[in-house]
């Protein structure tokens, strides 16, 4: 595992390697739907340098199942949902750009699995300026047209957003590590994958911090236990998911971190005092 220190560099060795051999031939864009998968308002650029990876996203209305291969990018623009899964060992890179902050995440997944949300090898979050090269850069694959995936601008888009992100973390100047912006990074990290299958020790090992060091600082800096404030994101994840009438209940545990539907009610109900069935119905 690298320090969180050294992930900016480590990121930067990636997108170089990533520039380097880039030969996008196709780009995938879905389009916004409030269907089943990962969705939020920010924009995110999906890279597969190497393997493939199984996709469900929507095209026209409908769902519909892809697999992606090296020369490939898949593009969601805001609230435009897409699934992943690891069938097939790949390594994978993340990017999302929100108006003012930068996320990345990079898996290698050296054995299929059938897990859905795998926690990331690497992750890094940044803040950026209101208007940064890299958000007008998404902005402008999201107006693309949807029918012309091959388009050369289209696929040299991505190649130009690799580029902006890579310059923006070269110039990147770390600040201190203090308790404030660790616990900072901490609850960001949480609020983008609580929907995973994490536990302190796997964000610890994440940002190389003792789990204890994490048990304390939320005690200290958020008034609340690790465990608490996990749960209580799942369930306000949970909350929104129960509007799609759609989902069922094991299937909107699943969706919001929950290892299963018994301890899922079991949550739901102590916070509400009624089960997620019955909260649907009022």
């Amino acid at each position: 595992m690298i320090h969180q220190a050294r992930v900016p560099n480590a990121f930067v060795a990636l997108l170089n390697q990533a520039l380097a051999t880039y030969q996008c031939k196709r780009v995938i864009i879905a389009e916004p739907s409030d269907a089943y998968g990962i969705w939020s308002g920010s924009m995110t650029l999906v890279h597969v340098p190497r393997g493939a990876q199984h996709i469900k996203y929507c095209l026209h209305g409908e769902i519909v199942e892809d697999r992606m291969v090296p020369g490939d990018v898949l593009f969601a623009g805001p609230y435009c949902p897409f699934a992943l899964d690891w069938r097939v060992p790949c390594q994978r890179l993340g990017i999302s750009c929100a108006e003012q902050r930068l996320d990345m995440s990079w898996h290698c997944v050296r054995e299929a699995t059938k897990e859905v949300h795998i926690p990331p090898d690497m992750w890094f979050t940044s803040s950026v300026r209101t208007g940064n090269d890299t958000w007008h850069l998404m902005a402008a694959l999201a107006a693309r047209k949807r029918d012309v995936p091959d388009s050369g601008l289209n696929t040299r888009l991505p190649e130009l957003i690799l580029t902006s992100v890579r310059d923006h973390l070269r110039m990147h100047d770390l600040l201190p590590q203090t308790n404030s912006n660790t616990f900072e990074k901490l609850c960001h990290y949480l609020k983008s994958h609580s929907h995973q299958a994490i536990d302190r020790n796997t964000v610890a090992r994440l940002f190389g911090l003792n789990p204890d060091y994490v048990t304390r600082l939320f005690r200290e800096k958020g008034n609340i236990l690790f465990s608490h404030y996990l749960r209580d994101l799942r369930l306000s994840k949970a909350e929104d998911l129960l509007k799609r009438r759609s989902l069922t209940v094991h299937e909107i545990a699943s969706l919001s971190g929950f290892g299963s539907s018994s301890y899922f009610i079991h949550c739901f109900r102590a916070k509400h005092g009624c089960s997620p069935t019955e909260y649907r119905g009022h």
